[in-house]
């Protein structure tokens, strides 16, 4: 009766290669606040400040493209999208920084994160999801931080910044570091170069994507 016969593993086995996953890609979604029907604030009888967040909108773009950041608009033109429309499109997009755009007369530039909306540690037990408007609460801590790291880089280019929480829309509802930034406006337009609040905005975005450990 024969032996059974049992295979020979391979002289040589080829060495396994291990895949380690790569990090993100680091995103930003600006929201240029109103649009179409909704001219938000009528800072003169000429100047509205749907046109004001989408001027500054598309410089921020600009600065952050040219520090190879993936942007995304929620909108490029004089449309107007509800607040569950532009937070459903943000949450989708799955951004690393949100940030809406603002406009009013004034001389100081605001930064604006959620007020708390922190939920209790039995609300969380009993809910097996996030609420829809309670989204932020995780994100508290990383968009403070975000707000003083903007309001940091504007005051180096010699300009005036306010961090305070806000229940500014739809800044509670968005599941990423989220700030609205409030730029200051009259009869002229922007009171501060947009090129200077954009190239800090994007400082401050820079930064938090090192921090962030995305990759280049």
């Amino acid at each position: 009766m024969p032996f059974d016969t049992v295979p020979k593993a391979p002289a040589h086995t080829p060495q396994q290669t291990i895949h380690r996953p790569s990090p993100p890609e680091f995103s930003v979604v600006i929201d240029p606040a109103h649009g179409g029907t909704d001219p938000g604030a009528r800072i003169a009888p000429n100047r509205l400040e749907k046109d004001l967040t989408l001027l500054l909108a598309k410089k921020l773009r600009q600065e952050l493209q040219t520090r190879h950041i993936a942007v995304i608009l929620l909108r490029d033109n004089d449309s107007d999208p509800s607040f569950d429309q532009r937070t459903a499109a943000v949450n989708l997009a799955r951004p690393s920084v949100f940030v809406t755009l603002h406009a009013t007369p004034g001389s100081t530039i605001h930064i604006y994160t959620a007020a708390s909306n922190r939920l209790s540690d039995s609300d969380r037990e009993r809910s097996g999801f996030l609420p829809w408007d309670n989204a932020q609460a995780t994100f508290q801590n990383e968009s403070q931080i975000l707000a003083i790291t903007a309001a940091a880089a504007i005051e180096k280019r010699e300009l005036a910044a306010l961090v305070r929480p806000s229940f500014v829309e739809p800044l509670h509802s968005i599941a990423a570091p989220a700030i609205a930034v409030e730029a200051p406006a009259d009869k002229k337009g922007l009171k501060i170069s947009p090129d200077l609040i954009a190239g800090a905005l994007a400082d401050a975005i820079a930064i938090r994507k090192i921090s962030a450990g995305a990759r280049p």
